[in-house]
Protein backbone atom coordinates (compact mmCIF):
# COMPACT_ATOMS: atom_id res chain seq x y z
CA UNK A 1 0.00 0.00 0.00
CA UNK A 2 1.39 3.05 -1.02
CA UNK A 3 1.87 6.16 1.65
CA UNK A 4 -0.77 8.85 1.96
CA UNK A 5 0.65 11.79 0.26
CA UNK A 6 -0.78 15.46 1.01
CA UNK A 7 -0.38 18.35 -1.04
CA UNK A 8 -0.92 21.59 0.65
CA UNK A 9 -1.24 24.62 -1.60
CA UNK A 10 -0.67 28.25 -0.10
CA UNK A 11 0.08 31.77 -1.79
CA UNK A 12 2.75 32.48 0.64
CA UNK A 13 4.65 31.34 3.03
CA UNK A 14 5.57 34.59 5.35
CA UNK A 15 4.96 34.66 8.55
CA UNK A 16 1.42 34.91 9.62
CA UNK A 17 -1.05 32.84 11.55
CA UNK A 18 -2.69 30.94 8.30
CA UNK A 19 0.62 30.27 7.16
CA UNK A 20 2.39 28.82 10.77
CA UNK A 21 -1.14 26.80 10.81
CA UNK A 22 -0.27 25.54 7.34
CA UNK A 23 3.14 24.37 8.29
CA UNK A 24 1.70 23.31 11.76
CA UNK A 25 -0.90 20.96 10.63
CA UNK A 26 1.42 19.67 7.92
CA UNK A 27 4.17 18.90 10.34
CA UNK A 28 1.47 16.72 12.43
CA UNK A 29 0.61 15.05 9.00
CA UNK A 30 4.41 13.97 8.85
CA UNK A 31 4.46 12.62 12.23
CA UNK A 32 2.12 10.67 11.58
CA UNK A 33 3.59 9.01 8.87
CA UNK A 34 1.76 10.50 6.00
CA UNK A 35 4.23 11.73 2.95
CA UNK A 36 2.91 16.16 3.34
CA UNK A 37 4.48 18.81 0.35
CA UNK A 38 4.29 22.06 0.96
CA UNK A 39 3.20 24.36 -2.49
CA UNK A 40 4.03 28.44 -2.34
CA UNK A 41 4.65 31.27 -3.97
CA UNK A 42 7.74 33.08 -3.24
CA UNK A 43 7.34 35.05 0.08
CA UNK A 44 7.13 38.64 -1.18
CA UNK A 45 6.17 41.15 1.19
CA UNK A 46 6.89 42.82 4.55
CA UNK A 47 6.29 40.00 6.81
CA UNK A 48 9.45 37.50 6.70
CA UNK A 49 9.59 34.06 5.19
CA UNK A 50 8.83 30.64 7.11
CA UNK A 51 10.44 28.61 4.22
CA UNK A 52 13.58 27.65 5.74
CA UNK A 53 11.67 27.32 9.08
CA UNK A 54 9.56 24.85 6.76
CA UNK A 55 12.14 22.87 5.18
CA UNK A 56 14.38 23.13 9.15
CA UNK A 57 11.39 20.98 10.00
CA UNK A 58 11.73 18.38 7.75
CA UNK A 59 8.78 19.17 4.89
CA UNK A 60 9.47 19.17 1.58
CA UNK A 61 8.55 23.11 0.34
CA UNK A 62 8.29 23.73 -3.34
CA UNK A 63 8.08 27.52 -4.77
CA UNK A 64 6.01 28.40 -7.61
CA UNK A 65 7.51 31.79 -8.85
CA UNK A 66 4.23 33.07 -10.34
CA UNK A 67 1.97 31.92 -7.93
CA UNK A 68 1.55 35.83 -6.81
CA UNK A 69 -1.51 37.35 -4.53
CA UNK A 70 -2.26 40.25 -6.88
CA UNK A 71 -4.54 38.84 -9.81
CA UNK A 72 -2.04 39.04 -12.97
CA UNK A 73 -3.91 36.91 -15.79
CA UNK A 74 -0.17 36.06 -17.17
CA UNK A 75 1.86 34.64 -14.03
CA UNK A 76 -1.81 33.19 -12.90
CA UNK A 77 -1.97 31.22 -16.08
CA UNK A 78 1.61 29.99 -15.34
CA UNK A 79 1.46 28.86 -11.59
CA UNK A 80 -2.02 26.93 -12.57
CA UNK A 81 -0.17 25.21 -15.36
CA UNK A 82 2.57 24.25 -12.94
CA UNK A 83 0.35 23.69 -10.37
CA UNK A 84 -1.79 21.09 -12.79
CA UNK A 85 1.72 19.04 -13.64
CA UNK A 86 2.82 19.03 -9.96
CA UNK A 87 -0.50 17.70 -8.94
CA UNK A 88 -0.40 15.23 -12.19
CA UNK A 89 3.22 14.08 -11.15
CA UNK A 90 3.03 13.51 -7.76
CA UNK A 91 -0.34 11.90 -7.48
CA UNK A 92 -1.64 13.36 -4.18
CA UNK A 93 -3.93 11.68 -2.60
CA UNK A 94 -5.49 15.07 -0.51
CA UNK A 95 -4.74 18.71 -2.00
CA UNK A 96 -5.41 20.91 1.28
CA UNK A 97 -5.64 24.89 -0.48
CA UNK A 98 -4.93 27.79 1.83
CA UNK A 99 -5.95 31.30 0.79
CA UNK A 100 -7.39 32.75 -2.31
CA UNK A 101 -5.72 32.79 -5.10
CA UNK A 102 -4.11 29.08 -3.78
CA UNK A 103 -7.42 28.02 -3.63
CA UNK A 104 -8.91 29.11 -6.39
CA UNK A 105 -5.83 28.04 -8.73
CA UNK A 106 -5.08 24.91 -6.75
CA UNK A 107 -8.85 23.33 -6.81
CA UNK A 108 -9.34 24.08 -10.33
CA UNK A 109 -6.00 22.06 -11.41
CA UNK A 110 -6.54 19.46 -8.83
CA UNK A 111 -10.25 19.06 -10.60
CA UNK A 112 -8.72 18.96 -14.13
CA UNK A 113 -6.36 16.40 -12.70
CA UNK A 114 -8.85 14.25 -10.87
CA UNK A 115 -7.01 11.03 -10.63
CA UNK A 116 -9.05 8.65 -8.48
CA UNK A 117 -8.30 9.12 -5.09
CA UNK A 118 -8.08 13.19 -5.03
CA UNK A 119 -10.01 14.78 -2.26
CA UNK A 120 -9.99 18.49 -2.03
CA UNK A 121 -10.02 20.09 1.17
CA UNK A 122 -11.60 23.94 1.96
CA UNK A 123 -9.51 26.31 3.86
CA UNK A 124 -10.87 29.91 3.92
CA UNK A 125 -13.81 30.30 1.52
CA UNK A 126 -17.02 32.52 2.83
CA UNK A 127 -19.75 30.32 4.46
CA UNK A 128 -21.69 29.97 1.84
CA UNK A 129 -18.93 27.88 -0.54
CA UNK A 130 -19.09 25.58 2.44
CA UNK A 131 -22.68 25.64 2.92
CA UNK A 132 -24.03 24.83 -0.96
CA UNK A 133 -21.44 25.58 -2.74
CA UNK A 134 -18.96 22.87 -5.04
CA UNK A 135 -15.67 23.04 -6.29
CA UNK A 136 -14.88 23.72 -9.78
CA UNK A 137 -16.09 20.73 -12.08
CA UNK A 138 -18.30 19.38 -9.60
CA UNK A 139 -15.65 17.64 -7.70
CA UNK A 140 -17.61 17.19 -4.03
CA UNK A 141 -15.56 18.48 -1.27
CA UNK A 142 -14.20 16.01 1.32
CA UNK A 143 -14.40 17.57 5.17
CA UNK A 144 -11.81 15.67 6.61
Amino acid sequence: MRKIKIGHIITRLIIGGAQENTIFTAEGFKKKGYDVTLISGPPLGPEGSLIEETKKKGLKVLIIPELRREINPFLDTKAFIKLYFIIKKEKYSIIHTHSSKAGVLGRIAASVVSHKFLYIMLQSMTRHFHVGGRPPNGVPPAFL
